[in-house]
C-alpha cells in the first residue's frame, strides 16, 4: 500500500481515511467518514482510546478494538521501518593521497580492503573484510570478514580529531582525514573519514543517540 511509505506521523486525516476505507470489508462498517470529520491524523491517532472511537459513532466494540490495533500495526511497522532506514553509509579512508596508497599496496599488487560503515536508526555497523588474494586479484570464495554492530543506544560519545598527513605527504598534496573515535560500552571505534565527511557523520550518530535516548525516556 502506498501510504506505508508515508512516515505515519505524517499522515492527513483523509489519508488516514482512505487507509480505514480500504478496511471497510474486515470491520463492521466504512467508518472514513469519522475519521475525516473528525480530523484524526496519523500523528495523533495512536492517542485514541475506546472511549473516543465511541463517542466518535462506532457502537461495535469488536470494531474498535480492530480499529486500534490496526492503529498501533501501522505504527509498529513504520518503526520498524525507521530502525531499518540506512541514515549514512561510507567506507574507510585508508590513504592520505594516491602516493600513500601506490606505496602502501606496492603500487597496487596487494590492494587493501577498507571498512565499509553503515548507520541506521539502532545501529552503527563496521564490516571488516579480509579475503583471499591472488595478487591485486579477489577470489570468489574463502573471504573472511567481520560485521560489529554498535548499538546507539550504548553509545556515549563520538568525537572528531583531525589527522594531517606526514610532511612527506602533504609535499606531494596529501590530505587531512577525519577520524571518529566512537565510545560505547567501554570500547573505542575508529572511523576514517574524509576531512569534509568525519564531522557531519558524526553529528548525524550524536542526534540518533538523541532521538533514541529520548524513545527509551518516553
Amino acid at each position: 500500500m502506498f501510504l506505508l511509505e508515508t512516515p505515519f506521523d505524517q499522515w492527513t486525516a483523509d489519508q488516514l481515511a482512505d487507509y480505514f476505507k480500504q478496511k471497510a470489508g474486515e470491520l463492521g462498517g466504512d467508518y472514513s467518514e469519522m475519521f475525516a470529520n473528525e480530523r484524526i491524523t496519523g500523528k495523533i491517532a495512536h492517542r485514541l482510546k475506546d472511549q473516543d472511537l465511541k463517542d466518535m459513532g462506532i457502537d461495535s466494540v469488536g470494531d474498535r478494538l480492530t480499529i486500534m490495533e490496526e492503529i498501533e500495526k501501522i505504527a509498529n511497522i513504520h518503526q520498524q521501518k525507521d530502525r531499518e532506514r540506512v541514515l549514512w553509509e561510507g567506507s574507510e579512508e585508508l590513504y592520505f593521497n594516491c602516493w600513500d596508497r601506490l606505496f602502501s599496496t606496492c603500487c597496487g599488487c596487494c590492494p587493501d580492503d577498507p571498512d565499509q560503515y553503515k548507520l541506521t536508526g539502532t545501529h552503527l555497523t563496521i564490516k571488516h573484510i579480509d579475503p583471499v588474494r591472488c595478487g591485486p586479484v579477489r577470489c570468489c570464495c574463502g573471504m573472511k570478514y567481520h560485521i560489529d554492530n554498535v548499538d546507539i543506544s550504548h553509545i556515549t560519545d563520538a568525537d572528531v580529531r583531525g589527522v594531517p598527513p606526514s610532511c612527506c605527504q602533504q609535499v606531494c598534496c596529501g590530505k587531512t582525514q577525519e577520524h571518529i573515535y566512537v565510545k560505547a560500552d567501554g570500547e573505542t571505534k575508529i572511523l576514517k573519514l574524509t576531512k569534509e565527511e568525519g564531522a557531519p557523520v558524526a553529528r548525524k550518530i550524536l542526534n540518533q543517540v538523541e532521538i533514541m535516548q529520548r524513545m527509551e525516556r518516553n
